[in-house]
């Protein structure tokens, strides 16, 4: 009784928290739609890639409301569908003007054709959920950055900084590459270890043995559940993006081959 009230009151003042700095966020912000324009980039994300699966795949939504955007989507957006990332969609000329003001008829399409075709938009979405997931074109999913990336030089000097690709970098990256095709870089190994960790944790808790384990239990629950919604808004395989996987696994592991010390 006395973890569920914790459990509850914890769950209430990081809600709170969350939303009392969005607010302020907002606060101090632009005044941009922002959040409408990252939705609607999903939503065209996985309406190019459901019409690239289903090319007859019919847009009765945008047809009717917004000729243009159903035109963008079949014309452009799904013959640059790339399932590793939206970048290819997100760079087309088209782009920025029909996100400057986002409309609500994309949005309405998505859900209507989630809803007359779910397992085409499950698939669609497992596709790039697995990129995320098990990352098998990896080198597409930027596993490793070294130096300074020169990006946008604007900003590099309003954050007193400069680029930079030095000799060092170069071995730091080289030395990392080395490791991409092995268990090192793979969340499905660590996902894997991390569910073995958790089984260990729960008996542990259970039996009585080591309550103190119900934060493992828990720091891998939040990094397993954390990691399954991005099968809902992946739209890149970024390998960072799953990261708290890993380190909630190597964060565990740690802990456990610490237990086996002091026993």
């Amino acid at each position: 009784r006395s973890f569920a009230i914790a459990g509850a009151a914890s769950a209430a003042f990081v809600t709170a928290g969350v939303t009392a700095a969005d607010l302020v966020f907002i606060a101090h912000s632009d005044r941009q739609p922002e959040a409408a324009r990252q939705w609607m980039s999903l939503q065209v994300y996985d309406l190019a890639g459901e019409v690239r699966r289903e090319p007859a795949l019919p847009l009765a939504v945008l047809d009717r409301g917004a000729p243009a955007l159903a035109s963008f989507v079949r014309r452009q957006a799904a013959p640059a569908y790339d399932v590793t990332r939206a970048d290819p969609i997100l760079e087309l000329k088209a782009w920025k003007p029909l996100v400057k003001e986002p409309t609500p008829w994309i949005g309405r399409q998505w859900r209507a054709t989630a809803l007359a075709a779910p397992g085409l938009y499950l698939s669609t979405r497992w596709a790039a959920f697995w990129q995320a997931l098990a990352t098998p074109h990896v080198e597409a999913c930027a596993p490793v950055l070294v130096g300074v990336d020169p990006g946008d030089p604007r900003m590099l000097v309003a954050a007193g900084l400069a680029a930079r690709d030095t000799d060092r970098d170069d071995w730091d990256g080289d030395y990392a590459a080395a490791f991409l095709r092995t268990p090192v870089f793979s969340h499905l190994a660590w996902g894997g270890l991390a569910l073995v960790l958790l089984v260990l944790a729960a008996r542990d808790v259970t039996t009585g043995r080591r309550p103190e384990m119900i934060a493992t239990v828990g720091l891998i629950v939040a990094a397993l559940a954390f990691a399954a919604s991005f099968f809902v808004i992946s739209l890149a395989c970024d390998y960072r993006y799953l990261y708290f996987v890993d380190a909630a696994s190597m964060a565990a592991l740690v802990q456990r081959l610490s237990l086996r010390g002091k026993a």
